[in-house]
């Protein structure tokens, strides 16, 4: 399974709104903010973003079972994935327009499938 960066020119439009993570409340620490993904280099927003683009599939329902902090860990796991902070994580999500639950929780809730987060298990567990 690998990282698909069909479309750099929607990615990049998506990185054009990286300031508005800057009026994401932070109040969980520095780690967990979201614009902590503004620390990342160049080309690691854009393999986080196209893996997010890529492996996660949207649902109208916000899934209750996955969290900001456990999909972290599934993209560290992935053949490109690199250590990341739940808050970078959390604002690659959030510029890949995913619905979040409650933008004031430690770990975040998404719009996921749960088929796509399965898929991911059986590849990287």
């Amino acid at each position: 399974m690998e990282v698909k960066i069909n479309n750099q020119n929607k990615l990049e439009s998506m990185l054009n709104r990286e300031q508005e993570l800057k009026h994401i409340g932070n109040i969980y620490g520095e780690s967990n903010a979201a614009d902590e993904f503004l620390d990342l280099t160049h080309s690691e927003k854009i393999v986080l973003l196209a893996w997010v683009t890529d492996k996660l599939q949207k649902q109208k329902s916000i899934n209750y079972n996955e969290s900001s902090y456990g999909l972290k860990h599934k993209f560290e796991k992935s053949p490109f994935g690199f250590y990341v902070s739940n808050g970078q994580f959390k604002g690659a999500m959030y510029l890949a327009d995913f619905h979040v639950k409650n933008l004031y929780v430690l770990n975040w809730n998404f719009n996921i499938s749960s088929s796509s987060c399965k898929q991911l298990d059986n590849y990287y567990d």
